[in-house]
């Protein structure tokens, strides 16, 4: 009775796995869900941009001052030594209060040097005794930066050199400083 038994409940799975109707089926339920999802994105971004760009620098220099006479000579001569880029000791006779102005100068003529070039040329001279008014324009590499401008020029023991406040203003220009006590 056991073999019985045996055979007829191997018969039944063996029914039941070949898809047998005689034997019931025990309820399967299999769900499978796949999901996808592809994004593909293309860009293609051509620019082309050409950009011309001329300028054109006209500097029109001004005739070079000429001095008219032995005064004038000299005032051109201390003014381009003052505001050159020579060292303190070539203008320290040029300049009004030049020992308390050392340190503004050396500092003035490094500026200078890391800038390239500046230049304060004498445009016209206005001789009033023992005093002098100097227009000049102030030049950057060349270009005129400002136009026109005064300095003073006083005459000190014979020696026409540039005043203390001309230097100072003309300094600030430059973003440099002169010391307050003179």
């Amino acid at each position: 009775m056991l073999r019985t038994s045996t055979f007829l409940l191997t018969a039944a799975l063996l029914a039941a796995s070949c898809g047998s109707s005689e034997v019931s089926e025990p309820a399967t339920t299999a769900e499978a869900t796949t999901t996808a999802k592809a994004t593909t994105t293309t860009e293609a971004t051509t620019t082309t941009e050409a950009t011309t760009t001329t300028e054109a620098t006209t500097t029109t220099e001004a005739a070079p001052f000429v001095a008219e006479g032995p005064d004038q000579e000299e005032i051109v001569q201390n003014w381009d030594l003052t505001f050159g880029i020579g060292s303190f000791e070539d203008r320290a006779a040029a300049l009004e209060d030049s020992a308390a102005l050392e340190e503004t100068i050396n500092s003035y003529v490094t500026a200078v040097k890391g800038f390239g070039s500046i230049e304060l040329p004498v445009s016209a001279i206005e001789v009033n005794g023992e005093s002098a008014t100097v227009t000049f324009d102030v030049l950057g590499n060349g270009a005129t930066m400002a136009a026109d401008l005064t300095g003073e020029m006083i005459k000190v023991d014979g020696t026409w050199i540039v005043s203390r406040d001309s230097f100072c203003d003309a300094m600030k220009l430059a973003r440099q400083s002169c010391p307050t006590d003179g």
